[in-house]
């Protein structure tokens, strides 16, 4: 891992960091570490982006480490990332928490974009209702930006299917506000998103590829090894951390698939998914299972990627409807066979693009049968899942992304 830099060595990073005009401007409060996919997403998109020539900078958190602002031509501009809480007040949060996000976010944008010299289009990948809100404020200011993409990932749909979240109402203002705006474009990458937000007020939203789908190629295996099953991501309860446990509980029970090899990436990132270590515990105690309870690099993540002969992702249907999945994209880019929730967005592309088993969301049992499943058939699986790859990655290539994003700002 690389080692946190300090103070210093932020400022550091202000000096070192290329402040020539760019042609893009990718904007990310949560970039900070190698770690996640916020920086991998950042690097796919300039990656595509440079190959045609079009420069870029980043704009990354005050303690983007070093490496990171090598990697990205980043500079260290924003205090709070997009999850962090101003307010923690519950009956106050949601009334109180969205200004202040908006003041820290807006005080830091342009102050550095008076120092951003040329014309520049400014993308941001990363945009919840917050991040939404102060886009909208900015745009109407004498000081906006003339051309900005905001990638809208994230849904406010109530996980019930009926109705909209609070949080939506934040949404509905921001847009209301943007119909003003000829200067901004609003994209997701999925078309479940693109409808939900078309319901929320949005006159169009445009849906682009999932650009860091190309650094993975799965790897060679020993014939003779395990079959290693593999579930990525930090554990989280909408991800379906425990219930993965409870179907790896009742495999074993069961004596079924016996022979298989499960590996859980199982560090808990936030204090609020503390609650989890009672569930991680008593996975530690399943034969067969290794947890890797810490953060990983960008190279440990893709070669355990790499390394699995199938990924295994219950998310919950209520949460992940219409949401993607960068670990589900990249194993489809890597021609691994997934198990995913059904009736999602991943359902959907795997119907198209991969090879795979879906399950009953919140069902230990459904998950179980279908880990089950994939094992009995995965030679046929994996032959479909590689045969189809090179389609999902000839969409989901930064390339195609590039022009994709270059087209709606044009």
């Amino acid at each position: 891992m690389v080692r946190q830099p300090s103070t210093i060595t932020c400022r550091r990073v202000r000096e070192i960091v290329s402040v020539s005009s760019p042609d893009f401007v990718i904007v990310d409060p949560c970039i900070r570490r190698l770690v996640g996919h916020y920086a991998s997403y950042a690097a796919a998109c300039r990656e595509g982006l440079e190959a045609e020539g079009v420069s870029t900078i980043c704009w990354a958190h005050r303690d983007v480490e070093l490496a990171v602002a090598g990697a990205l031509n980043a500079r260290a501009i924003f205090e709070h990332d997009c999850w962090y809480q101003f307010n923690t007040i519950p009956k106050v949060r949601f009334v109180a928490d969205p200004p202040l996000a908006v003041r820290s976010f807006l005080h830091d944008a342009r102050a550095a974009s008076r120092s951003t010299t040329g014309d520049p289009v400014f993308f941001a990948p990363t945009v919840d209702h917050r991040q939404l809100l102060a886009w909208a404020w900015w745009m109407g200011r004498s000081d906006a930006p003339r051309r900005a993409v905001l990638m809208l990932r994230y849904s406010f749909a109530n996980p019930s299917g009926q109705g909209w979240v609070r949080a939506a109402a934040w949404v509905r203002l921001a847009l209301r506000m943007l119909r003003r705006s000829t200067a901004v474009r609003l994209a997701t990458d999925s078309a479940r998103l693109a409808e939900e937000y078309r319901e929320l007020g949005a006159a169009q939203v445009s849906v682009l590829p999932i650009p860091h789908t190309t650094a993975v190629r799965s790897a060679t295996r020993d014939a003779e090894a395990p079959l290693r099953i593999v579930s990525l991501g930090d554990a989280r309860t909408e991800k379906g951390f425990a219930l993965l446990g409870e179907a790896i509980a009742h495999l074993r029970a069961a004596s079924r698939i016996s022979e298989a090899e499960f590996i859980v990436q199982a560090n808990i990132q936030a204090p609020a998914y503390a609650h989890l270590d009672e569930a991680r515990a008593r996975m530690r105690g399943l034969p067969g299972v290794t947890l890797i309870e810490r953060a990983l690099s960008q190279r440990e993540y893709e070669e355990l990627l790499g390394g699995a002969d199938l990924v295994v992702l219950p998310y919950d249907q209520g949460v992940y409807r219409a949401r993607t999945s960068g670990p589900f994209a990249e194993a489809l880019a890597a021609g691994i066979p997934v198990v995913c929730t059904a009736d999602t967005w991943m359902s959907d592309q795997l119907s198209t693009y991969g090879g795979g088993e879906q399950c009953r969301s919140g069902d230990p049992d459904s998950l179980a049968q279908a880990i089950e499943r994939a094992v009995t058939g995965l030679p046929a699986l994996t032959e479909l899942a590689e045969r189809r790859r090179d389609a999902w990655v000839a969409f989901h290539a930064p390339s195609h992304f590039s022009r994709m994003l270059r087209e709606l700002v044009a």
